[in-house]
């Protein structure tokens, strides 16, 4: 319940709501990493919680060690991910249409090069990389392994969500991967 009171003593409630604040260390993890092309490939942050995690605070940090934004620029309204929920971070070139499953509401941040991590995630085998908050020194939220399996074309790296975020295994998904979805 919200409560609010006035110079003059009024008081106003509003009906029990449920609400979030946003927290100081989000509990965010890699979920999902598709590596089809240009047009194709995304990174899959999901939010543990139990605060909302501001994803504009949020960034890559590649192999290279440069830092790149979830978000081009600071948006006019906060970009926040409540927990449980999953956002896709893709490059400028990341086309929807390949994802007609992608649920409605999913945040799609595009970052400022047309790839991730400037040049894309290898078709081969994705790079390490790491998940980290845009902070002074930056934390390292999670941490996407170097030794995952080699998936067929268009088929998704998926992280198992039951495990804690320092012992978590990766699978080949589904084609076409789970974007904005649980595995």
């Amino acid at each position: 319940m919200l409560e609010a009171r006035d110079d003059y003593g009024f008081t106003y409630r509003t009906a029990p709501q449920a609400f979030s604040t946003l927290a100081s260390l989000p509990r965010a993890v890699i979920s999902e990493v598709m590596v089809w092309g240009v047009e194709g490939e995304y990174v899959e942050p999901l939010n543990r919680g139990p605060g909302a995690a501001d994803l504009s605070r949020l960034a890559l940090q590649g192999g290279d060690g440069i830092v790149r934004p979830l978000l081009v620029g600071p948006p006019p309204l906060p970009v926040v991910l409540r927990p449980g929920a999953r956002a896709i971070a893709a490059g400028a070139s990341f086309d929807e249409s390949l994802y007609p499953r992608l649920p409605a509401g999913t945040p799609v941040l595009r970052a400022s090069t047309q790839r991730l991590l400037g040049r894309g995630l290898s078709d081969d085998a994705p790079a390490a990389f790491r998940l980290v908050l845009l902070s002074q020194p930056t934390a390292v939220l999670d941490e996407f392994p170097p030794d995952t399996p080699r998936c067929a074309a268009a088929v998704s790296l998926q992280r198992d969500e039951a495990a804690p975020s320092d012992g978590a295994t990766w699978a080949c998904g589904m084609t076409g991967g789970t974007p904005g979805r649980p595995p």
